[in-house]
Parts: C-alpha cells; structure tokens; sequence
C-alpha cells in the first residue's frame, strides 16, 4: 500500500519524561534470525531497521524497515545519503521483546532524564541494591 512519504527518524513519544540511545550486537550462531522469526523473505528483502515499543496495554506490533533486495545493491550502503524502504508491520504475533532476546548477542539501552538531556554524565561511585557482600 502507497503512503505519504515521511522520514523515518529517531524513536518519538508524546512526552518524552526519558530519551536515549540503543546499541544492538546481533547473535550470528544458531538457527533463529530476524528474517525467520517475522517471516519476512531474506531473498526479496534487506532489513535495514527495527521499529517496536510498548505501553501501558503491552507490547506494540513489530515494524520491520526494508528496502527491495532487487534495489539494495545498486550503491555500497556507506554511500547511500538517502533510503526509500517499506516499514512492514509484523501480524505474526511475536513480542518484541522475544525477538531481541533471539537475535541479539549484546544489547546497551542508555535513558536519561529530560533535565539532564545534554548534560555530560560522569560516575565516581558503584554501588548495588540491595548492598552486596
């Protein structure tokens, strides 16, 4: 289906009480991949992004962002300044949430408050909660 075109940008809620930024290292062993695990076909499609939240009802609907196999190739990505692609929403019924702990490796979420936004953060102290011998 044809939509008005519009630029897919950073994650974006209503009131953004916390802001950050995220870092995945996917998993290459084993037999689950993000193509298989939301059905989206790896010979017509190159995924170049994911696109999931949640709320106070539960997870959100997987997005998937991908771009035509059959257009991916025609440049090196490193010299792609702009991306048409397709945003798929997933009707699978997976959680997101079990979808990154499948193809993921590593993963680093960093929050932080709306006060603190651009503020240069440093720690001088490590602790645990509760304390730990």
């Amino acid at each position: 289906m044809k939509v008005d075109e519009y630029e897919w940008g950073p994650a974006e809620v209503g009131f953004p009480d916390w802001s950050g930024t995220a870092q995945l290292d996917q998993k290459i062993t084993g037999t689950e991949n993000v193509y298989s695990l939301t059905g989206i076909d790896s010979e017509k499609w190159q995924i170049i992004g994911l696109d999931f939240g949640a709320g106070e009802s539960g997870p959100h609907n997987v997005h998937i962002i991908a771009v035509p196999r059959s257009e991916w190739g025609q440049s090196p990505p490193s010299d792609l300044s702009h991306v048409r692609a397709a945003d798929i929403q997933i009707h699978n019924g997976i959680d997101p949430f079990h979808l990154l702990r499948q193809i993921t490796h590593v993963l680093d979420m960093r929050f932080r408050i709306r006060a603190v936004k651009d503020s240069t953060i440093t720690i001088n102290e490590r602790l645990d909660e509760p304390p730990q011998d």
